[in-house]
């Protein structure tokens, strides 16, 4: 306490200036939007530090840096086809390896002329985007094309459960179909269960808040989504797992 108070009642023990301004750059390089532990992720892989979140948080702390908040998901509704599947993960989402345990969701993506339909998988093991396909309808089309393209880059595996929830597009026959000729074992949330496709749901969450709604929808473009929505999809790969 005595040499804290000798040396002025310093707010901040070994400030670093630098780092400060390193930490600042880059929160408002990403437009004020990440809070302090995915900051830490992606300062530590540009940077190459080994930055603690803790450090992190105490440094934005006292620079009075704020990410902003989220803004509830608007919700919609799809009427279901007949085919329904057990729940295999029940809310167990660990994994040991790769192409173990995946995702696949849907969500809207609005713009000032359009509503496009945005479909990823999600490998749960280091939660990266392996594909991902729009469409500007609510076809199922574009949803077997996911799942085609990210299991072939994926190395076709025969080792995926690829969770889901229970609307039309995954409880289909063609869905069925192509799921087991790729040796997909399908899995389906529970009816009203939002934790079980939390996975995919905060994902959508996250690039919404982040990417979508950092302009205003009359500004939103088809050009704009289409230019910019890859760079959010190359994100996930950053703040993966090592």
């Amino acid at each position: 306490y005595y040499k804290w108070f000798n040396n002025g009642m310093q707010k901040f023990n070994k400030w670093d200036s630098k780092l400060a301004k390193l930490i600042k750059i880059s929160f408002l390089k990403f437009n004020k939007i990440y809070g302090y532990k995915i900051l830490t992720l992606i300062i530590n892989k540009i940077y190459n530090l080994s930055l603690k979140a803790h450090m992190l948080y105490r440094y934005m702390k006292y620079l009075n840096l704020k990410s902003v908040q989220r803004i509830k998901k608007f919700k919609y509704k799809l009427s279901s086809g007949p085919f329904r599947y057990e729940n295999l993960l029940s809310q167990n989402f660990r994994t040991t390896e790769l192409n173990q345990k995946l995702g696949t969701n849907i969500t809207y993506l609005l713009t000032n002329k359009k509503t496009y339909y945005l479909s990823i998988v999600k490998d749960f093991h280091n939660n990266q985007i392996l594909d991902y396909q729009i469409s500007n309808n609510l076809g199922t089309n574009f949803v077997l094309k996911n799942i085609i393209n990210a299991w072939i880059k994926a190395g076709k595996p025969k080792t995926w459960i690829l969770q889901s929830d229970q609307e039309f597009h995954y409880t289909n026959q063609n869905y069925q179909r192509l799921c087991n000729y790729l040796g997909i074992k399908i899995s389906m949330s529970k009816r009203g269960n939002p934790y079980d496709i939390d996975h995919t749901e905060s994902w959508f969450r996250t690039m919404k808040s982040e990417f979508l709604n950092q302009i205003s929808r009359k500004k939103r473009t088809t050009k704009w989504i289409i230019s910019n929505l890859p760079y959010e999809i190359f994100k996930s790969k950053i703040c993966s797992k090592n």
